[in-house]
């Protein structure tokens, strides 16, 4: 932060403070409903003026001492972004009126080993859905800023965001990743509205070009533009005005497909219930000669709600589940049922999601008992484990966490990566090496099982 923008900050935070107070004794009083323990007053110093994390802890004492929130909110927000200066660290401001996701646009440039190890758990994870019988998927969606780098200004480095985009983008060929950065920026001269301004994520018209590059990836030729169409008009609140508190509108085409000949019913469930994020499963059946008969399962992060609408109707039976990951009780069932799987998450969560989560590991933990076990063995909480040499080569190798009947969780660690495995629970699954070892601060048991490399033609 340089001197000006220092001083910004300090009269913005003087400003925040007495307007409040001068509503406050004008008389306006909201209603007051809630029953907690009121905030205790942030400490001030004068170097905490210049510090954004002070607003919202400001805003939520003035909640309680002066009954205003939504009022010195708001008031907060106007005066910051009135100094072009956004109110929130979660948001970074661009040009015309444009709002991105601050943690988007910091995602460190992926190193030629983090590529490298990307690509090695997307090819393991197609063998170890493939070793089934079964077919993934897996689609990258653009960050906006990755679309959209001119709307950012100058003064922004995103370097680490094109570069990641172009990195993932070169994996297609080699992986079967689905991406659609080409075909996005292809659009843009149109003028369509791709990605929504004050929002994270893209319009519906963003989302039918992957949904078109999903379904001709599992039947070449079978998208039809022509069967898209626009089904109503909404004001959507953007995300990125709710973290800025300063809430506002944009129009938004709501899309869907119809197909010729073709009739979808859904169902939509609950998964789990939650105020803030709950976990929903949405199922389409589509009577009719549908180009995609195989029973389909989309694990979806929020990127994936715009394509429901758009691919059901080329599948015969599909299933969403939002905010899942594949080794989840949420998932198990519809995973174990499905013939294909399609597996859907945003550019910025590939690190979190394929490597450091292991998504392959995930899969071979769902579809443990359907592989030969090899080997076996068991801890008893106080020794380390190293693996059975040799390992069968050219095989993705596992060793899978069998917790006896009645235990209590087990923290069980492979390397750097560490899982709890509890009764009725999915088996934790750990890729291993002739290195690895296994460790436990429980009793229990493990069988080994090994996926050849030629699954699915892949090598």
């Amino acid at each position: 932060m340089n001197k000006f923008e220092s001083w910004v900050q300090a009269i913005l935070f003087i400003t925040a403070v007495t307007v409040p107070v001068i509503i406050f004794g004008t008389g306006h009083r909201p209603e007051i409903g809630q029953n907690r323990t009121p905030t205790p007053r942030p400490t001030l110093s004068a170097s905490g003026f210049l510090d954004r994390e002070l607003t919202p802890q400001l805003d939520d004492y003035l909640e309680d001492a002066l009954f205003i929130t939504p009022e010195a909110t708001k008031v907060v927000s106007r005066l910051y972004l009135a100094a072009g200066v956004s109110p929130s660290p979660l948001v970074a401001l661009g040009e015309d009126d444009w709002l991105f996701y601050t943690n988007s646009l910091e995602q460190p440039c992926l190193s030629e080993p983090q590529l490298a190890a990307y690509a090695d758990t997307l090819l393991r994870a197609k063998r170890a859905v493939g070793a089934t019988g079964r077919q993934l998927l897996t689609a990258i969606a653009p960050d906006k800023a990755s679309i959209f780098p001119d709307r950012l200004g100058s003064q922004t480095d995103i370097g680490c965001v094109l570069s990641n985009a172009e990195n993932l983008h070169s994996l297609a060929e080699t992986t079967g990743i689905v991406t659609v950065w080409d075909e996005l920026r292809d659009q843009r001269p149109s003028g369509e509205l791709l990605y929504l301004h004050k929002d994270t994520h893209w319009t519906h018209l963003g989302a039918s070009i992957m949904a078109s590059a999903i379904v001709d990836t599992l039947s070449p030729g079978s998208w039809d533009d022509s069967a898209t169409g626009v089904v109503e008009i909404i004001e959507h609140e953007g995300d990125l005005t709710v973290m800025i508190a300063f809430r506002s509108i944009e129009l938004m085409d709501t899309m869907a497909s119809r197909v010729d000949g073709l009739h979808t019913e859904v169902e939509t469930e609950i998964v789990i219930e939650s105020e803030t994020h709950p976990i929903i499963k949405e199922h389409f059946t589509t009577t009719g000669n549908t180009p995609i008969k195989s029973k389909t399962l989309v694990i979806h992060d929020s990127f994936g709600r715009g394509l429901t609408r758009l691919v059901a109707p080329y599948f015969q039976d599909i299933t969403f589940i939002e905010r899942a990951h594949p080794a989840t009780d949420v998932s198990i069932a519809s995973l174990l049922e499905a013939e294909t799987i399609i597996h859907v998450r945003v550019q910025r969560d590939i690190t979190a999601e394929f490597i450091h989560r292991d998504m392959a590991a995930q899969f071979v933990s769902v579809y443990a008992d359907s592989y030969e076990q090899w080997g076996s063995g068991t801890i008893d909480g106080q020794t380390a484990v190293s693996m059975p040499l040799p390992l069968p080569p050219d095989a993705d190798n596992y060793a899978v966490i069998d917790l006896p009947e009645g235990s209590p969780p087990v923290q069980v660690s492979v390397g750097t990566r560490t899982l709890i495995a509890a009764p009725h629970q999915p088996k934790p699954a750990f890729l291993i090496n002739d290195t690895s070892v296994l460790t436990a601060t429980g009793h229990v048991n493990y069988y080994l099982v090994s996926i050849p490399h030629e699954v699915a033609g892949l090598s």
